[in-house]
């Protein structure tokens, strides 16, 4: 005859079995393990793999510092381009930087034992070449460049990618979209013959210039101008030019990536005759956080203030004091004085 269980012993099995069920279910489930690296693809297609997140970062080009400092990123930023170490508003707007080791020139040029010592988790790179000699030495770099605003704005979404930074980063891409819609609403409608002559001057000298191919060209056709290097099938950036074929092009406005060229044109009787020069149409592109002509994210704000001296009489309403007051307050936090946004605006030599 089968035994069986008094009451006792019953409830105690019950219970046994119960507790065993509930501590199981409350068991915490294995938390999913969140992968070391990640991939991204930078601006010339490359899959790069980093660190899923970054905390240390360099670029190899000069420009990026200020995309850093854009993107809140600046406490990321473990080395400082030697190009940067002179710009005291950057240092100003990023006191971080100012103590920081020099890892590479403004040529990209590179000491691999100092590049090591500071340990990134990625570098930005301008060109292939310059990312390849870097991955070499083990570290990630991804290439990103500036030679066209969709080219800038695509260095702009991937840099804030990397650093965890996209609304910011689509922040200023709506920022940027807006500039360049409010002149080409302008100028779009101009015929060839009503479009201004313009020659650029980059910083190493009147008879070197950007055209086909750079960013220069993009704005100077979005403010209503037409690059003249450009129209005489020149390409590429800092590219030598002779006198006479200045001469032959003899532009209208001149606009200069510093003051110091400008002011060679202005000083040296040899360009007497150019009709920007006879006009005082000669101006130096704006500079803060970096320059604003070329290639940083300063570029925003470069296509209306060049409209307004490439086409004055269509944007006489543009006030070019609060527009660079109230991007720094916006993408920096900083208030600007007017002695500083004077000295941004008109640069001396």
């Amino acid at each position: 005859m089968p035994r069986r269980l008094s009451f006792t012993r019953l409830v105690l099995l019950v219970t046994l079995v119960v507790t065993a069920l509930v501590t199981g279910c409350s068991q915490p489930s294995a938390s999913p393990s969140v992968a070391a690296t990640r991939s991204v693809t930078d601006v010339l297609g490359n899959v790069v793999e980093i660190p899923t997140t970054v905390t240390r970062i360099v670029t190899a080009y000069p420009a990026v510092d200020q995309i850093f400092l854009l993107l809140g990123a600046q406490d990321k930023v473990v080395a400082l381009n030697k190009n940067n170490t002179t710009n005291d508003l950057l240092l100003t707007l990023a006191p971080e930087y100012a103590d920081l080791p020099v890892v590479f020139d403004s040529s990209s040029n590179f000491d691999t034992e100092a590049l090591l010592a500071v340990n990134p988790d990625v570098v930005i790179a301008g060109s292939q070449e310059v990312a390849d000699a870097v991955q070499q030495v083990g570290i990630p770099a991804v290439v990103a460049m500036s030679t066209s605003p969709d080219t800038l704005k695509q260095t702009i979404t991937l840099i804030g990618d990397i650093l965890g930074a996209t609304d910011r980063a689509e922040e200023f891409i709506a920022y940027y979209d807006d500039n360049m819609a409010q002149a080409t609403q302008r100028t779009e409608s101009l015929t060839d013959a009503e479009r201004t002559r313009v020659y650029y001057a980059t910083g190493t000298g009147p008879l070197n210039t950007e055209a086909k191919g750079s960013i220069v060209t993009d704005w100077i056709e979005m403010a209503g101008g037409t690059n003249v290097a450009t129209d005489a099938g020149v390409e590429g950036m800092f590219v030598d030019i002779s006198a006479e074929q200045l001469f032959s092009w003899d532009p209208e406005v001149i606009i200069c990536t510093s003051a110091q060229s400008c002011a060679q044109f202005l000083d040296d009787d040899v360009y007497a005759d150019l009709t920007a020069v006879k006009n005082k149409a000669v101006y130096p592109s704006p500079s803060g956080a970096y320059t604003w002509s070329v290639r940083s994210a300063e570029e925003a704000t470069m296509t209306l203030w060049a409209a307004t001296k490439i086409q004055p009489d269509l944007f006489t309403d543009v006030d070019y004091v609060q527009i660079t007051k109230d991007f720094y307050e916006q993408f920096y936090g900083y208030a600007l004085t007017d002695e500083q946004t004077e000295a941004i605006l008109e640069p001396s030599a």
